[in-house]
Formats: C-alpha cells, structure tokens, sequence
C-alpha cells in the first residue's frame, strides 16, 4: 500500500491507467485494490483512481477496467410498480428462485438483481414483490408478540392441552395453528433476540 499521497504523485494518464488494468485483467476494483494491498502496484498508479482521475476522464470502475459493468446506484431502472409486475409474471416462488434468475443472464438490465436495496423507499416484503404473499422468519419475527406477554399465553395453551414436554409441543405444533403472532417455536425467536439485546446493551 502506497504511504504517499496520491495527489502529490504524478501517475500515468487516465487512458494509460486504463490499459494497464486491461492488460493485468483486473475485473472489478477489488481486484484493483488487492493488487494495491499487496506492494505490487506500479507507483505511477494511483490506489483509488476514481479519485485521481475524477476530473480527467473518470466516469465508472466499467468504463475504467473495461468489463461495462455499472454499479446498481448508477443505473436506471424501472420503476417499483413496473418492476414488480414483470417479476410477478414470472411465477417465481422463493428469493433463491429469484437469485437464480438475476444472475442467468435473462434479467433485463433495467430490472434490478437486488431490489431492496435499489427500492428501499419503496420495498417491504420478498413475498409482495414476488407476488407469493409468503412472508420470511425474519420478517414474522419482527411481528411476533413480545415475550413478556406471550409467556403466559403460551402457558395457557400448554396446560388447556397437557403439554408438559418439549416434545409434545413439538407433536402439538405440527397439527395445532396458533395465532399469527406467535411462533410455534418461541425458543428459538425470544432467545435469538434476547441475546441480541444483550449484545447490544454491551456495546
């Protein structure tokens, strides 16, 4: 790693800086820095180029390594509303479904491969957009019913049906439909969330 500023050095130009990445085939600016990291860069080139060459001829790390590649906050894409009715016609099922997609090849480019992030104003659930209406543990989990007031509910329910072991909630569970905003597995969700708050009551 270079110990001296990049703008008291004099580098190459922006179109020499570009041909030396095309030839060394550095893909993505990770690579561009790794190879920084490493002390084997060159020093007539800069660390961070889209600094250096900001104004002179800088536009993105696509143009700069030759791959086209732009970042998803530089692009233009459809609205939310429009792109979620294109995904919803294509019948997909799960994210992991959806992340096979984005990443075939088939995705139009002006259809995001990660829309919450891209619609974050917009986005909020997996199931909305992909027209499922599932909704993820993590996104339940957020909903469920504070322990403090479900541990007597859960108590309730226990003793109305016999259950005085783990596994015969388990058994019940399977058959049974509790209400919406409680997990069938509260060990799992309240213990998860205490410990997340003990941690950050450590920070």
């Amino acid at each position: 790693m270079k110990l001296i500023s990049n703008f008291s050095k004099n580098f190459l130009t922006y179109d020499e800086a570009k041909k030396f990445a095309k030839k060394n085939n550095l893909k993505s600016a990770r690579f561009w820095f790794e190879l920084d990291a490493s002390g084997n860069m060159p020093d007539n080139l800069p660390s961070r180029p889209d600094n250096t060459y900001k104004n002179k001829g800088w536009t993105t790390w696509g143009d700069f390594l030759g791959t086209g590649r732009i970042s998803d906050n530089l692009k233009k894409f459809r609205t939310f509303s429009d792109s979620r009715n294109f995904v919803r016609l294509l019948g997909l099922k799960s994210v992991a479904q959806w992340q096979k997609y984005a990443s075939s090849g088939k995705r139009p480019k002006d259809i995001p491969g990660s829309p919450p992030e891209v619609y974050k104003t917009r986005w909020t659930t997996w199931g909305d957009f992909l027209g499922t209406g599932n909704i993820s543990f993590k996104e339940r989990s957020e909903k469920w019913m504070p322990w403090k007031e479900a541990k007597p509910i859960y108590q309730k329910i226990a003793k109305e049906n016999g259950i005085k072991t783990n596994i015969a909630w388990f058994k019940f569970v399977k058959t049974a439909k509790l209400p919406k905003y409680l997990p069938p597995y509260p060990r799992d969700v309240y213990t998860l969330n205490r410990a997340k708050k003990l941690s950050n009551n450590q920070r």
